[in-house]
């Protein structure tokens, strides 16, 4: 079945988290997370010169997505990381969810 989504977030592969390993991901705290494209298309930047990355439109789609998500829940994004063909996500979560974070951002992959 064919997503509605106007993001192509279907795209990303994988979310791995890096936290305590006792935290309950439930909680408050801060949260690094990395994601990665499907086979690891190069779509979210492009390399410039100086070795910077420049966001593509994906990449664009997704940071705003991103900061949707944080008007959702209680989650502040302290610095995003767009590589070619993966993201690195600094992000905390201010009081405790409905749900763990890694289901949120599961669910907010497959948007």
């Amino acid at each position: 079945m064919e997503r509605s989504s106007h993001l192509p977030l279907q795209r990303v592969r994988s979310v791995r988290l890096v936290t305590a390993p006792t935290h309950d991901l439930w909680g408050t705290g801060r949260y690094f997370a990395t994601m990665v494209t499907a086979n690891r298309n190069p779509l979210l930047s492009t390399v410039v010169s100086g070795g910077y990355t420049q966001w593509t439109a994906i990449g664009k789609q997704i940071h705003a997505s991103l900061e949707q998500l944080c008007s959702t829940y209680p989650l502040t994004i302290d610095r995003i990381a767009l590589m070619p063909d993966h993201l690195h996500l600094c992000f905390r979560v201010t009081s405790p969810l409905s749900k763990s974070i890694l289901r949120i951002l599961v669910d907010w992959r497959e948007t």
